[in-house]
């Protein structure tokens, strides 16, 4: 059922919806008038986590895909709207292998904010490339099977994430 909430009216029930209502509904509501550093801060530590459970429980064709996905990456370096497309299906494949739909959820909610900014800081020259180069130690991290090289791969992305798009907010 999907439903209208309006300030000052009564809700209204306004039938079947094309998706469940759990699934129309932000996991997190909205993040609108959160600081870049209060949702940097909680992103990193959920999403350390995700990696950490993703290094243990990824599949191998998942991980076959976030090799595809970086391959096809490297020829996106002067593409800033195809790579964020492919950025938000690595990442979203990544948190997937974690297992833990919630979790998975959640840390998606972390990336999608902000992605305005992103967008910005993704025209700036090297950008892209810095951030293939990082899904790449990612993948290769993931590959080891050992969780605290992932964790660190990801930890390298995060920041560098954090500092181009704080860079763009400020202008």
């Amino acid at each position: 059922q999907m439903i209208e909430v309006s300030q000052g009216a009564r809700t209204r029930v306004l039938g079947v919806g094309p998706m469940p209502l759990h699934e129309s509904v932000s996991v997190l509501g909205s993040l609108k008038g959160r600081s870049l550093k209060e949702v940097a801060e909680a992103r990193a530590a959920v999403e350390v986590q995700v990696v950490w459970l993703a290094a243990q429980r990824i599949s191998a064709a998942q991980l076959a895909r976030l090799q595809a996905l970086v391959d096809e990456q490297r020829a996106m370096l002067d593409d800033p709207v195809r790579f964020q497309i492919s950025d938000q299906e690595f990442h979203d494949t990544l948190y997937r292998a974690c297992g833990n739909e919630l979790l998975a959820d959640v840390v998606f909610d972390f990336y999608g904010y902000a992605l305005e900014f992103r967008r910005l800081a993704l025209k700036r020259k090297g950008a892209i490339a810095h951030s293939v180069e990082d899904h790449a130690a990612i993948v290769a991290a993931l590959k080891s099977g050992k969780p605290d090289k992932a964790v660190a791969a990801m930890q390298r992305h995060l920041d560098q994430v954090q500092r181009t798009t704080r860079a763009v907010m400020k202008h």
